[in-house]
């Protein structure tokens, strides 16, 4: 990741020839216009970049020759015009790993469900962070040869609450059945119990590799957790207790509900 002074990164996207694969990190880059587009592999870092309008051409100039497509957006502009723009154009692409992340950037609900929709059915590798606000409002849709999925949601309290979360839970529970590599990061979420254990509970047999963190205290989350780990390893983090472990909501002076 690198901070260009004001200019130069876009002297240095004018500058690079057409390249197979492209990895850039481009934090508050103002203009995003001369980039050329790699044939098979793309991978931006736009952190705290303007981003939305861009998104809306960029993704009209996605090659269909594209494999490999990562994007972060932490604390950035996009907002739904830029999603809806990739929803519309992904379904051309042999992609087969999507990296989305969005972390601090408000993507409304229904834009986040019509990207999922869209995902190209060639997709074996999906990684996705939205805010969990607007996440646990969607029903997750995946593409049937979807192989890994890591799914993370940045710390923002769902209207709802519990309701949500019990509702996402069903909603992904459905749309596992041929995963293979599950990483679910959701730690200041405030996820309940209940709506864990029944996305665990009915986890597929072909889970081999599970990665959780659903960053609670409770000892019923440690009940749940230990058999996991018992077959999963390392992976899954048992929460310490709370005498132990201070949460972000105790340091932020914020009542877990």
């Amino acid at each position: 990741m690198c901070d260009f002074e004001r200019g130069a990164a876009t002297q240095l996207l004018r500058a690079l020839p057409p390249l197979a694969a492209l990895r850039l990190g481009l934090g508050g880059c103002e203009d995003l216009e001369p980039l050329v587009m790699p044939q098979l592999s793309l991978s931006l870092d736009l952190s705290e970049c303007r981003v939305d309008a861009w998104c809306v051409g960029m993704a009209q100039r996605l090659p269909a020759t594209l494999q490999e497509l990562s994007l972060k957006f932490f604390d950035s502009d996009l907002g739904g015009a830029g999603v809806r723009a990739l929803a519309q154009h992904l379904p051309r692409l042999p992609l087969s790993r999507c990296e989305l992340s969005c972390g601090a950037s408000r993507v409304p609900a229904a834009d986040i469900e019509a990207l999922m929709q869209a995902l190209p059915a060639s997709l074996e590798t999906l990684i996705l962070e939205f805010e969990w606000a607007e996440l646990a409002l969607t029903t997750p849709v995946l593409p049937a040869r979807l192989k890994s999925l890591e799914l993370c949601g940045s710390h923002s309290a769902p209207s709802g609450g519990a309701s949500r979360s019990a509702a996402f839970a069903a909603g992904l529970r459905s749309a596992l059945p041929r995963v293979q590599v599950l990483r679910l990061n959701f730690e200041h979420c405030r996820w309940p119990v209940a709506s864990a254990r029944w996305l665990l509970e009915g986890l597929p047999s072909s889970v081999s590799s599970l990665h959780l963190d659903f960053g609670g205290t409770e000892e019923e989350w440690c009940k749940l957790l230990q058999p996991l780990r018992t077959r999963f390893g390392e992976g899954i983090r048992i929460p310490q207790p709370r005498s132990r472990r201070e949460s972000i909501f105790d340091f932020l002076g914020i009542p877990e509900s």
